[in-house]
C-alpha cells in the first residue's frame, strides 16, 4: 500500500513538473502574447494579452517615436551628463559629446542604448520627466488603456509596466511612420565616436538577419520582465505585428506565430495595370466622355472567405479641359502631368477597405471655343462704337 502511495505522489510530482515546464498556451511559451493584423488592428491570436507586464526595453518604441514625432531629426544634441554611466545597454556616450538626434535614434533601437534613451529625452523635451509626460499622452492618444510609462529605456521602474495586445498597437502606429520604419529595419549602423573614429551598431533583433518577411522589432531583457520581443512581419503589403513578455523562446515563438498568422490569408489580384475602365462625361469639351483607368496593378492579402467587391469613387462629369495621360511607344501609360487623378477604385471585403488605387484619365480633352451670348456682344458693339468715336474727336 506504502508502495502504491509513493508511486502515486511520484506521479502526480511528475506531472506538476511537466505542466510547470510546458508552452503555457497554444504551444506558446510567453507568459503574454498578441499577433495582430497592424492594418486593420485585428487580434489574430493572443493569450493574456491584456495583463499588465513589465516590458523591458520595447519600451524604446515609444521612445522613437516621441522623438521622431517632437524633435527636429537634424537637430545636432549635446551630451547631458545624466546621459553617461546609464547601466545596461550603452554606446558609452562622453558628456558634452555632440550627435545628431538621428544617429541617438539608431544608437536606441538598434543597440537598445539606454545612454542613448536619456540623451533623447532631455533634448527633446527638456528633461526625462517632460519626455516621459509625452509618451504617456501619446499612449493615451493610441488607445493604450493597459501602459504606463515611467522611464525612456525600460529599466525597472515602479509604476513602468505595458501589455502584449499595447505593445501590438503602438508598434503598428509606430510602423506606419517611414522614419521609424527605416530606423528599425536597419542591420547596421556607424556612429561617430569622439576619438575620431565610429561606433558600429548591430541590430539585437536577430529575425531581421534569418526571415527575409520580417521588417522592424525591438528586443528587450531585465529579470523582472524576462525576455520580450515585439516584431513586424510583411507580405505581399500585409503587415503583421507580433508581440511576446517574459518569453524565454522568443524568436521560436516569433517564427510560429507569424507562420500560423499568414496562413489565415489569401493573396488577391485587386486588379491589372489599366484593368479597370469607365467613361465620364465632359462638359465643355471636344469629346462628350472620357475614358479613366488605373496605372498601376494591385495585389494584397485578405482574410476570410467573403468575396472582394470594387466600388468606383469618380464625379458624376469632368469640366473641359481635362488633362490626361498618353500611351507611350513602349506600351505602358505615362503620365503627363503629376496630380491628375480623378478619383479612385477601392476593394472591400465585406464593409472593410482592403486596397485603393487611383485614376486618371486615359487622354487630353480639349475645351470646346464658348460663342458668346447676347449681352456680350452687345458690350463688343459698345465698345467698337466708343473706339471709333475716340477716333474721330481726335481727328
Amino acid at each position: 500500500m506504502k508502495q502504491l502511495i509513493r508511486r502515486f505522489v511520484s506521479f502526480l510530482t511528475t506531472l506538476a513538473l511537466l505542466c510547470a515546464s510546458a508552452p503555457r498556451a497554444f504551444g506558446v511559451s510567453a507568459a503574454a502574447y498578441c499577433l495582430m493584423d497592424a492594418d486593420t488592428g485585428e487580434i489574430l491570436k493572443a493569450s493574456r494579452e491584456e495583463e499588465e507586464r513589465p516590458m523591458a526595453s520595447t519600451t524604446k518604441i515609444m521612445t522613437c517615436l516621441v522623438a521622431i514625432r517632437e524633435g527636429d531629426l537634424r537637430q545636432t544634441v549635446s551630451v547631458p551628463a545624466c546621459a553617461v554611466g546609464v547601466e545596461g545597454s550603452s554606446v558609452y556616450l562622453v558628456s558634452g559629446e555632440k550627435l545628431p538626434l538621428l544617429d541617438l535614434l539608431y544608437a536606441l533601437m538598434l543597440q537598445s542604448a539606454n545612454d542613448a534613451a536619456v540623451a533623447i529625452a532631455v533634448a527633446v523635451s527638456g528633461s526625462v520627466e517632460a519626455f516621459v509626460d509625452r509618451m504617456n499622452e501619446t499612449a493615451a492618444e493610441l488607445g493604450l488603456s493597459h501602459t504606463r510609462f515611467a522611464d525612456p529605456h525600460g529599466l525597472s521602474s515602479k509604476g513602468h509596466y505595458s501589455s502584449a495586445k499595447d505593445l501590438c498597437r503602438l508598434m503598428a502606429a509606430a510602423m506606419r511612420d517611414e522614419t521609424f520604419s527605416a530606423i528599425t529595419a536597419e542591420k547596421v549602423y556607424k556612429i561617430p565616436s569622439p576619438d575620431g573614429g565610429v561606433r558600429t551598431v548591430i541590430n539585437h533583433n536577430r529575425l531581421l538577419r534569418s526571415e527575409e518577411s520580417c521588417v522592424g522589432g525591438k528586443t528587450g531583457f531585465t529579470k523582472a520582465a524576462g525576455r520580450c520581443l515585439v516584431t513586424a512581419f510583411r507580405r505581399s503589403g500585409k503587415t503583421l505585428v507580433c508581440a511576446t513578455l517574459n518569453d524565454p523562446d522568443d524568436w521560436n515563438d516569433h517564427r510560429a506565430l507569424f507562420a500560423e498568422g499568414f496562413s489565415q490569408y489569401r493573396e488577391v489580384e485587386f486588379c491589372q495595370f489599366a484593368g479597370i475602365r469607365q467613361e465620364l462625361p465632359v462638359v465643355g469639351g471636344e469629346l462628350y466622355t472620357v475614358p479613366v483607368t488605373n496605372l498601376d496593378g494591385v495585389k494584397g492579402m485578405v482574410r476570410g472567405p467573403e468575396e472582394v467587391q470594387m466600388v468606383l469613387e469618380l464625379p458624376h462629369f469632368l469640366y473641359a479641359p481635362v488633362p490626361g495621360i498618353e500611351f507611350a511607344t513602349d506600351g505602358t501609360y505615362v503620365l503627363r502631368r503629376a496630380g491628375v487623378s480623378v478619383g479612385d477604385a477601392v476593394f472591400y471585403q465585406g464593409t472593410k477597405e482592403v486596397a485603393r488605387v487611383p485614376l486618371y484619365p486615359m487622354m487630353n480633352v480639349g475645351e470646346l471655343p464658348r460663342k458668346k451670348g447676347l449681352f456680350e456682344r452687345i458690350g463688343d458693339w459698345f465698345r467698337s462704337l466708343w473706339e471709333r468715336i475716340r477716333a474721330l474727336w481726335k481727328k
